[in-house]
């Protein structure tokens, strides 16, 4: 089971993940270069709507600067409803979010507010030669944890490309491990940026779900 630790300045979850040094974390300023790397592999890129290709370090550097500081300030609050309070505004992503091997950054797992409304999307991504490992799937359920107890974080949305069909499997594993009451499922339409493994226009399946806080 996943546990929440402290490690110097920043809050780090060990992921229970059979073999390996697995964590869900912070970003930090070193991380420009590992996450252009990820981000500039075809395969993890051809993925994400929301990501434009060519991902250049000088991207992943404007990206940190823009996202470090409101991490740390969030973190910094110190009651649940302060927290949710300054959370819950439209763009705002959860903290914690980076996934490391060891201490290299490897992926990431977001919750995304897209809406005034007070749901999140989730969205995420893995070097190759982590993935197989069930390790998002833990990941998912990880963080769906520690939003809902330390984010006030009650419904999540996510939106998965009908050509991705490892993915989909993940987010049904994910819903699986945390939904609580009836899970929506739906269609919508996706609009890629021009480069991408698909252009234009696609369809996803989307699930819509409630969490709760739990222990552990």
């Amino acid at each position: 089971m996943a546990k929440l630790l402290n490690i110097a300045s920043s809050q780090s979850i060990t992921l229970d993940i059979p073999g390996g040094e697995y964590f869900l974390t912070t970003f930090e300023n070193g991380d420009a270069e590992s996450l252009h790397e990820v981000l500039a592999i075809d395969s993890v890129s051809d993925r994400l709507s929301r990501v434009p290709k060519p991902y250049t370090l000088e991207d992943a550097r404007s990206w940190l600067a823009a996202n470090l500081t409101f991490g740390k300030e969030l973190l910094a609050i110190p009651t649940l409803a302060k927290r949710t309070a300054a959370f819950f505004k439209e763009g705002n992503s959860i903290p914690i979010k980076a996934i490391r091997h060891k201490d290299k950054f490897i992926g990431c797992i977001s919750l995304t507010v897209r809406s005034t409304e007070p749901v999140v999307e989730m969205g995420y991504y893995l070097h190759p030669s982590h993935q197989g490992k069930r390790l998002m799937r833990e990941a998912g359920r990880a963080v769906l944890r520690y939003a809902a107890n330390e984010f006030g974080i009650r419904k999540v949305f996510c939106s998965v490309d009908d050509g991705n069909l490892v993915s989909a499997k993940v987010v049904q594993g994910i819903v699986k491990d945390t939904a609580v009451g009836e899970v929506e499922t739906g269609r919508m339409v996706l609009v890629w940026p021009v480069g991408k493994r698909v252009e234009g226009e696609s369809w996803s399946s989307t699930w819509v779900w409630s969490i709760e806080p739990r222990g552990g």
